[in-house]
């Protein structure tokens, strides 16, 4: 019996090191098996205890609570993409035919910088931009013309380089129409995304 009783307490410790507990389950799968689901009553991240939220598990094994961008809502247990709702920026009116390095203040701490579509008013009827002020890379913003015609034109020297639309040819926009434009850092240009 001597003989047995260490290998008896040597079998309890080794089991007791591995051990798998199952709720609802006599035969667990995992350290924790669960069938059935799952509330926790007490989650120090959760602030607001109405809001729904979304749970992940940080590199730690730790639950936490998941940040999700604006564009992003959790609805009936479902992710959904909202539509975004630009701010629109109506210039004052722009004299002039051509109009060159044309500031439309969209860089941090310039007054349009949550801006992205522009309403473009001018004085003439028939106006040409040879470029805008350089904005972030990546920035993107809608023009949209309110006027009888305007032109973009590319790679004119009217505008300093990194002012200017690196675009194939001459786009006209005429009234109530819009184009998209994209910055370039990279390239020092504005670069056409769209109509």
């Amino acid at each position: 019996m001597k003989i047995f009783a260490p290998l008896f307490i040597m079998l309890l410790i080794s089991s007791s090191i591995y051990c798998q507990i199952g709720i609802n389950t006599t035969e667990p799968s995992a350290t924790l098996d669960v069938n059935g689901t799952i509330r926790i009553r007490d989650f120090n991240s959760l602030h607001d205890s109405e809001a729904i939220k979304i749970v992940g598990m940080d590199e730690e094994g730790n639950l936490v609570d998941v940040s999700v961008g604006e564009n992003i809502i959790l609805e009936n247990n479902e992710l959904r993409v909202v539509e975004t709702i630009y701010h629109t920026y109506i210039t004052p009116l722009i004299p002039g035919t051509t109009i060159d390095d044309y500031d439309l203040l969209i860089l941090p701490g310039e007054p349009n910088e949550d801006y992205k579509i522009m309403r473009i008013l001018t004085v003439n009827n028939f106006v040409n931009f040879t470029g805008l002020k350089a904005g972030l890379d990546g920035q993107i913003i809608w023009l949209m013309n309110y006027s009888d015609r305007i032109k973009l034109l590319p790679l004119n020297s009217g505008s300093a380089p990194q002012n200017q639309f690196l675009i194939n040819n001459a786009i006209t926009i005429f009234k109530y129409e819009s184009v998209q434009l994209v910055y370039d850092a990279t390239l020092q240009k504005w670069l056409l995304l769209g109509r």
